[in-house]
């Protein structure tokens, strides 16, 4: 093997120290510098989480306060009575007057099976378009506690007010209340 000139062992000794700081660069400032990278990251993470945790916090009167408010107005949305039988009867009882007073006649009426705090109702009646509005607005005006589930109208003749067949779904919620007042959110049956 040849000696190394002057110029060899130079570019040898600068390609070693070259790979030396290489390897140093890749074995230690780089994982240095990715773990700052990764933690200014976690940090900003954590911040932005601490950020919505107080801004939460600071919501929680108003949560509370709304909270309490839904819970003095629940009664608005359930029918009192004292059981479940005179819950039905009443509820029966107000959706067949305001029919008859808004112009309806009543063909049918049936109960179909509900969960124990809710009451259903399928109401088959006859009237004009303008009577079953009247109707429907008075129900969510009289019986916020009434929830329309289904709504179907059949021409009965034609004319300048057609007669309708209509059959009409209700369901209400129920708060037995033992010795209550007696019927509906004001204790007279009509809401």
């Amino acid at each position: 093997m040849k000696p190394m000139t002057a110029r060899d062992s130079r570019v040898l000794a600068l390609g070693l120290l070259a790979g030396f700081a290489i390897l140093i660069l890749g074995l230690v400032v780089v994982p240095v510098v990715d773990g700052f990278l990764s933690r200014r990251a976690e940090r900003a993470d954590l911040e932005a989480e601490v950020e919505a945790s107080a801004r939460l916090l600071a919501g929680a009167a108003a949560w509370r306060a709304r909270a309490e408010a839904q819970a003095a107005d629940a009664p608005r949305f359930a029918l009192d009575a004292e059981d479940a039988v005179t819950a039905t009867s009443l509820f029966q009882a107000q959706v067949a007057e305001m029919l008859q007073e808004e112009g309806g006649e009543l063909t049918a009426l049936e109960q179909p099976s509900a969960a124990p705090d809710t009451i259903r109702l399928t109401i088959e009646a006859e009237m004009t378009l303008s009577q079953l509005y009247a109707c429907l607005s008075r129900l969510e005006r009289e019986a916020s506690y009434a929830l329309v589930e289904t709504l179907a109208v059949r021409a009965l003749d034609a004319g300048a007010e057609p007669r309708l067949a209509v059959r009409l779904g209700l369901s209400a919620v129920v708060r037995i209340q033992p010795g209550g007042n007696g019927g509906g959110p004001s204790g007279n049956g009509h809401g």
